[in-house]
């Protein structure tokens, strides 16, 4: 059976506007979209491994982990560039078309995932493509250190592709010996970013009995949550203004301890007989919050309270001034380091090995596109920003791989 033929895409915006119609919101299956991305690598010339999972719901997602060029070595390990084709949900649309409709209107590219994350990861396979058409032409360079694509699935809801990948794939160990400089290509309006904070959800659930609240058959959820709640607040605070828990080089410094409560209820004459109260955290680089965590889980306890820990991933920092970030910043003439408050894959990518992380320690997150349009009811990006995205990464790529 002869192997499908693909024409290689080496500019961005008709592969991003392929993508966004490919509509991945993070519930459902990102098939669609690994499939566009698939036939486009394979054009390109990668090799490419798609691996598959189910969801807690039951719900098919793709990875993809893709290389170009020949075997890593000591001196010449490669790059690797890391992104993620799911979105967020588009329920509030309200830009030019449909959510899943791209449009293009006042040099702009319309549609949900144009920014965040679709557009970043079209610029990287154009620029792919154009290294692989160079090399095959009479005269062209040949690839001397290989090039990875990875490609992960729910990175919107807790990173979980990315831990697939890094655990179940038989591609990667490969990478990871290697250990490449490369790119998590996030938003950051072409600016290198080091480090980013974590993410981390804590919940303290409180047992009640329902019944009418006539009577005194119900046991009030919430009543029982409340002590609780007063011990708690010490400890936010603590989080807010304690230097030992803050990092400078991030704004705002701590670890933002974003407290929510629920107690499901939508009957006002029932006692709920369930309530929660869950801090989302954002785990700062260089913090050690072990023992605010623990202290979490003791009040819990003391108050008869169920708890759960669930860190979705640590927070990602690579030197700033080690060799690799320095070169980007001066080939992006960025005079000073950045952080960033948001999360990505890159907590699970450089995470250590022996807590199930990737182990990739010369990463930064660079990609076209502005992360106040991520998210957002009418979500863009500019047509200069993929251009110039596209142009970056294929001098980067360029610059490690030839």
């Amino acid at each position: 059976m002869t192997a499908p033929q693909y024409t290689p895409v080496t500019e961005p915006l008709p592969l991003a506007r392929e993508l966004i119609a490919a509509a991945s919101v993070s519930r459902d299956s990102n098939a669609a979209a690994a499939s566009v991305c698939e036939a486009a690598l394979l054009a390109a010339g990668f090799t490419l491994e798609r691996g598959v999972y189910r969801d807690a719901r039951g719900v098919e997602k793709v990875n993809l982990l893709a290389r170009l060029g020949p075997d890593p070595s000591p001196d010449r390990p490669g790059f690797v560039w890391l992104g993620h084709t799911d979105v967020v949900p588009a329920n509030d649309w309200t830009g030019p078309g449909g959510a899943f409709e791209p449009t293009v209107t006042d040099d702009r590219l319309y549609g949900r995932g144009a920014c965040d994350m679709k557009g970043p990861v079209a610029c990287a396979i154009a620029a792919a493509a154009r290294l692989h058409a160079a090399s095959q032409q009479p005269g062209g360079e040949p690839l001397t250190a290989p090039l990875w694509i990875g490609l992960t699935a729910d990175e919107e809801i807790g990173f979980e592709g990315a831990k697939e990948l890094v655990t179940r794939s038989t591609a990667y160990p490969e990478l990871r010996q290697a250990n490449p400089p490369g790119i998590i290509g996030e938003p950051t309006s072409l600016t290198a970013v080091h480090a980013h904070k974590g993410s981390h959800l804590l919940t303290a659930t409180a047992r009640g009995v329902a019944g009418h609240s006539s009577t005194t058959d119900g046991v009030n959820a919430n009543l029982k949550l409340l002590p609780f709640l007063t011990d708690l607040l010490p400890l936010i605070r603590r989080t807010e203004t304690d230097p030992a828990l803050q990092n400078p080089t991030f704004d705002p410094p701590g670890l933002s301890w974003n407290l929510t409560l629920s107690d499901g209820g939508t009957v006002l004459n029932i006692t709920p007989e369930r309530a929660t109260a869950t801090i989302y955290s954002r785990p700062v680089p260089g913090v050690d919050d072990g023992p605010l965590v623990a202290r979490f889980h003791a009040l819990a306890a003391e108050h008869g309270l169920e708890s759960t820990d669930d860190r979705h991933a640590g927070p990602f920092r690579t030197h700033p001034n080690a060799a690799y970030p320095v070169s980007v910043r001066r080939l992006l003439n960025q005079s000073e380091p950045r952080t960033v408050c948001y999360g990505t894959d890159g907590g699970v990518f450089a995470g250590p090995t022996d807590r199930g992380g990737g182990g990739l320690t010369n990463l930064l997150v660079l990609g076209p596109g502005d992360i106040a349009q991520a998210h957002t009811a009418a979500e863009f990006i500019t047509l200069d920003q993929l251009a110039r995205g596209c142009d970056l990464y294929e001098t980067l790529f360029r610059r490690y791989c030839l």
